[in-house]
């Protein structure tokens, strides 16, 4: 599938919410070089964008000054004016949004706390790692209330990825049959899905040094990651036998995944089934639950989605998925004996790629 690199600076990890948007590149993955009109509070406001309903104001009534002299002056009729409760409602609007974004990076920061010693243990002995209850059901709620909001908008489009062409004798792209992906951009974009942003930056950050600092070397870069939010419409949707990553110009080294589904049961399939490395039939399933974390190395752990089914909207398979990039010097890895085994008819490594 093709990979867009997405770079991010160091400044993004500040706790401050208004240190997160000063990033300006245009490549970088960010929060908004300012902040959308609902955090940026008055200015904005008074410009049209942000739309505050305000209760109606007080009665402005016309009155008599001196000798026979009418003017018109405003005055305040007990309580508030109208412009102090707008201005009011629009602090509110700041201070709530600063706060939801707060929450959100700290759910994930302290997610990634809890897990940092148990997630390279279970990379090593079972090629993945596996969390339940991950960040808590506000923000696992929230995550998914935007993701259909992004699909009712139409951003998101059929999947695409490779397989092999036996008659042409090369890779080829095809588009995934009822799959449809996006990646979550940042920037701009913020407004339209701020907790998936929020997770996408806080993960990158708190996962990469989480692992680094258990190898001799860091394993990760903190610069670069990609991602990709999709859903599976059912009817059978799945994602066939592959490595995330085979090599070639591809430098992703860690795919973590984070379901969103919390109707999920087990008639509607859509298992992640992870492979041992010399067999066919010995694999694990692991359910798409609803607030799950996944990681595992991209290129060395085969596997494939089972498919998925659905009998209405609410039992889509939703998945966030963040690829964190190898470090300077880090090897991608291949396996041509585990490649013999699972892919006897491999005529290039390249038609693994997921």
């Amino acid at each position: 599938a093709m990979v867009v690199k997405q770079r991010i600076r160091s400044s993004v990890w500040t706790r401050c919410l208004v240190g997160i948007c000063t990033l300006q590149s245009v490549n970088s993955f960010l929060l908004p070089a300012s902040l959308p009109a609902v955090v940026q509070g008055p200015r904005l406001a008074r410009q049209g964008v942000l739309a505050v309903t305000a209760k109606k104001g007080p009665t402005v009534r016309p009155y008599f000054e001196g000798k026979g002299k009418k003017t018109m002056r405003k005055r305040k009729v007990g309580g508030m004016s109208k412009e102090q409760q707008q201005e009011q409602a629009r602090q509110k609007a700041f201070q709530a949004a600063q706060e939801a974004a707060a929450a959100q990076l700290d759910a994930v920061k302290n997610a990634v706390h809890l897990a940092r010693n148990e997630i390279k243990p279970a990379l090593e002995k079972d090629g993945f790692y596996v969390c339940d209850n991950f960040l808590g059901k506000l923000s696992a709620n929230q995550m998914l209330a935007e993701a259909k909001d992004l699909q009712k908008a139409g951003l998101l489009q059929l999947g695409e990825s490779t397989r092999w062409n036996e008659e042409l004798n090369k890779p080829e792209t095809y588009q995934k049959e009822n799959v449809y992906t996006m990646q979550v951009q940042g920037g701009d974009q913020y407004q339209l899905a701020p907790r998936l942003t929020e997770y996408v930056v806080q993960l990158t950050a708190s996962l990469t040094a989480a692992l680094n600092v258990q190898f001799p070397q860091p394993v990760l870069l903190e610069t670069h990651q990609t991602n990709k939010l999709a859903v599976c419409t059912g009817d059978g949707s799945h994602y066939a036998k592959h490595y995330d990553n085979q090599g070639g110009e591809d430098r992703r080294k860690l795919t973590a995944l984070y379901y969103m589904n919390p109707k999920w049961h087990e008639e509607l399939g859509g298992c992640f089934r992870a492979y041992k490395r010399d067999s066919t039939e010995d694999f694990t399933d692991i359910a798409p639950k609803f607030d799950r974390f996944f990681c595992f190395w991209s290129d060395e752990l085969i596997h494939s989605v089972q498919p998925s089914f659905a009998t209405n909207d609410d039992e889509h398979r939703w998945a966030l998925t963040v690829w964190l990039y190898a470090g300077d010097g880090v090897e991608i890895k291949r396996d041509p004996e585990a490649e013999e085994i699972h892919f006897p008819n491999l005529a290039s490594p390249e038609q693994l790629s997921g």
